[in-house]
């Protein structure tokens, strides 16, 4: 292991905000994760997150596992028994494309409150009661502040992160991993871009497609754990192409253009009542 990848505990006062302890529930309009997934090697992450997911402190929730590849992979074992946790399984034979199970996740939705959050993510006691307030106010939310990075996937009190903390060493924000939303407002922008291949610049896209004209709430203040995978970058130096021609493009145009598209794939999406 280089010096630069240095296992170091993530400090103590920093995991006293996690915890699979459920605490008592306080009752909302309802909410609904959102977790797109594809690969085999993420069902140890599922295993994982949810749990700490089940333990947030909000009712009514959902957890949507959104699986997008050529065969289901995933195996949900005792998190079947949770009547909680949902999967819809989307076939494929292309490249992932989390934007499309993003979309087809809001499609799917039990709640109009949406909080998309990727498998490799996982988060703080009370994050959930939190999101669910701003939607109150906001159309669509950006919260990461902290992200630290693990060395492996974590197996009971195992937390140990390389010394990267983006508070302190990193100059950019976060656009993607975990992004919440009123699944009416998504849908009036045209949802994500299925334009994007495989990983890279579809969440900055969303970002500033999001910002533009929607109410939205950029103050950050939640702190993550991040679960280590191997990255897929075959696509991004295409997505970063897309991007840019984007950019070039007046917004209400490429909404225009996604709208007409989330319509022909998904069908209109009414309020859930």
């Amino acid at each position: 292991m280089s010096p630069q990848n240095k296992k170091i505990p993530v400090p103590s006062a920093i995991l006293q905000g996690f915890s699979t302890n459920c605490p008592s529930r306080q009752k909302t309009s309802g909410l609904t994760v959102l977790i797109p997934i594809r690969g085999l090697n993420r069902n140890k992450n599922l295993s994982v997150i949810v749990p700490y997911l089940l333990a947030q402190n909000i009712e009514p929730l959902e957890i949507l596992i959104v699986e997008e590849d050529r065969a289901p992979t995933i195996k949900l074992g005792t998190l079947s028994k949770n009547s909680n946790v949902h999967l819809v399984f989307l076939k494929s034979n292309e490249p992932f494309n989390k934007s499309r199970a993003m979309n087809a996740g809001t499609a799917h939705a039990r709640y109009n409150k949406i909080c998309m959050i990727d498998v490799d993510m996982i988060i703080e006691r009370g994050f959930l009661f939190k999101i669910s307030s701003l939607l109150d106010t906001y159309d669509v939310c950006f919260t990461i502040k902290d992200i630290y990075f693990l060395t492996e996937i974590p197996l009971s009190s195992n937390y140990f992160h390389d010394g990267k903390n983006w508070k302190n060493n990193v100059k950019f924000d976060c656009h993607g991993g975990i992004v919440a939303y009123n699944r009416i407002a998504f849908t009036r922008i045209g949802g994500m871009n299925e334009e994007f291949i495989g990983h890279g610049s579809e969440d900055t896209e969303f970002y500033e497609r999001a910002k533009a004209t929607l109410r939205y709430y950029d103050t950050r203040f939640a702190t993550v754990l991040h679960i280590p995978h191997p990255r897929d970058l075959e696509h991004a130096p295409k997505n970063d192409q897309k991007y840019r021609s984007l950019k070039e493009e007046p917004i209400q145009k490429t909404i225009a253009r996604l709208k007409l598209n989330f319509g022909k794939n998904w069908g209109t999406i009414k309020p859930i009542k």
